[in-house]
Parts: structure tokens; sequence; C-alpha cells
């Protein structure tokens, strides 16, 4: 069943609720309806416009909400719409909290980074030793790729010894020409973060391990 984005003019109360489009992925219509409330339904400094929009999920309806008179973190967002890949992550988020009760600071957060900072801290090391810093976009669920062909991905599922895993790698790498294997992998148990390398043995990867040993990651 398509999920409906509709909007609905508050200031015409018996206009009838206009179809802005269907989408098949929740994340994609979620990207939708961000896009919509953030192009049209604020203004810069937050101030509401008439046109309300929800989308249609099977048996309920999804709004971000929007105050009467001031709406700062929908301004904030707004500020950022037309970054490339910005209402892709809103979207993305916003599906991995779709059944929480709605609140801003995911959202926010979302404007940085949206993985758990053992992940982050490994990004932030493999970056620093690529010489980059181009963020990551999103390329798909839980999925994200960022400069020479860093690419973060998460399981969205718990296995038997792990609450979470996440593989850090570098598939696109390559040194004369020839591909190289270079992964980090990112365990979240209850007891704490583990991270395991496994990369070839190849002149190449040893910066990138000798870069992760010294901040700490064994592997």
């Amino acid at each position: 069943m398509p999920l409906v984005l509709w909007s609905n003019d508050l200031f015409d109360r018996e206009a009838e609720p206009r179809h802005e489009g269907e989408f098949d992925d929740p994340a994609q219509a979620l990207e939708a309806l961000w896009r919509a409330v953030l192009q049209q339904g604020v203004a810069d400094d937050g101030r509401p416009s008439f046109t309300d929009f929800h989308l249609r999920f099977p048996g309920r309806s999804v709004r971000i909400p929007r105050d009467p008179s001031r709406n700062p973190e929908l301004a904030r967002l707004r500020a950022r719409r037309d970054e490339p890949g910005f209402l892709a992550w809103l979207g993305f988020v916003h599906a991995r909290h779709l059944e929480q009760p709605f609140d801003f600071g995911p959202f926010l957060a979302a404007a940085r980074d949206d993985w758990p900072s053992p992940v982050e801290r490994v990004v932030g090391v493999l970056r620093a030793a690529l010489g980059f810093d181009e963020p990551l976009r999103p390329a798909g669920t839980n999925t994200f790729e960022a400069g020479p062909g860093l690419r973060v991905v998460g399981s969205g599922c718990p296995s038997s010894d792990a609450v979470e895993q996440w593989w850090v790698s570098l598939p696109a790498l390559a040194l004369g020409g020839v591909p190289v294997r270079f992964e980090v992998e990112v365990q979240l148990a209850a007891e704490g973060a583990r991270y395991r390398v496994d990369a070839d043995d190849s002149p190449g990867t040893q910066p990138l391990r000798d870069a992760l040993l010294a901040a700490g990651f064994a592997g």
C-alpha cells in the first residue's frame, strides 16, 4: 500500500486536501514530508505558513509538529535544507524513530552525524589518515558513504553477542590499480564497544592500521 503525502490549506478550511505524492519506501516518503514542511511549511524565522502537510501511513497519519507562532528547531533545519543529502538524512532518521514519540533531538543530531560515537571515532581516525573531511551522506538503509570510497554500514538488527553491529570499510581502496581489503567491524555489546580490523597484509593498509592502533583501537 503506497504512502501518500497530503497538504491542507489552513486559511481556506473548506478546501479539499491536496494530493502531493505517493511513495513505497518509508524513508523516501518521510524525506518528502520534511522537504515539503521545510520549503513550504515554515519561513526562515520559523513562522508557520498556512499550508499543513501530513503523510498517510496505513492506519495513521504522520505530521511534523509546528507551533502556531515560533518554530526555532524547524528554522535551524530549514537553513540547511539545500545541503546535498540533508533531507535524505532527515527522512532516514525519521524512519528509524517512527515508532517513538516525536522529538526534535534526533533530527538536530542528524545535522551532524547519526551513528553511535564508537563508530564516529573510527570514521574520524580513517578520515584523518586518508586526509579528507567530506561528510558522510546516506546511500541506502543504514548505509553512508563519503570521500574516496569510505562506507559505513549498520546491521539494523543485533547478533547473538552484540547489541548492534557496524562496518566501516574502504571498498574502493586500490594500490597500484589493485583493489585491497580494509574493514573495521564495530560491535556495540552491553559491556561496551569491541573492534576488529579485517585487512590485507599490504604496505598500503599499514598506515591505516597504525592510525587505528594509535587511537586505541585493537585489531
